[in-house]
């Protein structure tokens, strides 16, 4: 049971402490974490020489999804997935989700539970996976952060990397493109990352709401006009189905003032009201964590 996860990395070094940290720690699975540094400085060389699982590869790329493709056709495991600078598994994640595959063969994509942190280090929220279509996709955007997307390697085998034409909604066209070629999906209701709002991810600059609205063009006339519907069931009927809270007994996990250990928050309870909080998250105000 061997997964590839694949880092794009550029000046984030920071970041990627926190993610590195949280791939080295992985137990009961075997694990290649292979880093697409679009030359970040050669520092980063000489810090890769002790994480016996990573594999370093600076050259330059055509931005953030080139450099992922690059890392995947690179991919050697069983289970490949997409993990950013300013991402991190939980422990036990990749055994979860491998354990998952083990279990269910006919599924080819698992959407897994996440947890929203601000840049401080702070967790803000839940992020509950749903199952999504194609159609789904293409109308209400992913749904479901990168960070919390594994699949087999078959799907690479079959051609189904990133569309080098997007730089900012390669996500969201391979998850549409995937699932409507009728590849099958599940979701795995524990989470098993933690996706960090800077204010510098990609989803919220200009360039990426333009690259939406050139995106949301190429649908048929009657996505379009089902977007919105679409949208409200995803951010608000949906959420009323489920409790506005979310209580964890423990979490283990990374934070900016703490790279070289997880840090263990007990008995925490966190909002299930995405996207309220994501962008909340943003807001420099205090926090306090139930410890």
């Amino acid at each position: 049971m061997k997964f590839s996860i694949c880092t794009p990395s550029f000046r984030q070094f920071e970041w990627l402490k926190l993610c590195s940290a949280s791939i080295q720690d992985q137990e009961g699975v075997e694990v290649e974490h292979i880093v697409q540094d679009a030359g970040t400085g050669s520092f980063l060389e000489t810090w890769m020489h002790g994480r016996p699982r990573t594999r370093l590869y600076v050259e330059k790329d055509e931005g953030m999804f080139d450099a992922i493709n690059r890392g995947w056709r690179r991919a050697t495991g069983d289970y490949v997935a997409q993990l950013n600078c300013d991402e991190q598994y939980l422990p036990g994640a990749l055994k979860n989700v491998g354990g998952f595959f083990e279990t269910h063969p006919e599924i080819d994509v698992v959407y897994a539970d996440s947890l929203i942190m601000d840049q401080s280090g702070n967790l803000r929220s839940y992020w509950k996976a749903i199952r999504l279509t194609g159609f789904q996709v293409a109308a209400g955007g992913i749904s479901n952060p990168t960070a919390a997307i594994f699949f087999r390697k078959r799907l690479l085998d079959e051609g189904f990397y990133y569309d080098p034409h997007w730089k900012c909604v390669g996500d969201a066209e391979w998850s549409r493109a995937v699932l409507a070629a009728g590849k099958s999906s599940a979701t795995l209701a524990i989470p098993t990352s933690v996706y960090a709002v800077t204010g510098k991810n990609l989803s919220t600059t200009a360039e990426s709401a333009a690259e939406i609205a050139e995106w949301e063009a190429t649908s048929s006339m009657l996505t379009r006009l089902l977007k919105w519907p679409v949208r409200a069931y995803n951010a608000v009927f949906r959420k009323i189905l489920e409790p506005p809270t979310r209580t964890l007994s423990s979490v283990s996990y990374y934070r900016p003032r703490q790279p070289d250990s997880r840090h263990r928050v007990t008995d925490i309870t966190l909002s299930t009201r995405w996207p309220l909080d994501l962008y909340s998250a943003l807001r420099p105000e205090p926090h306090r964590e139930i410890t």
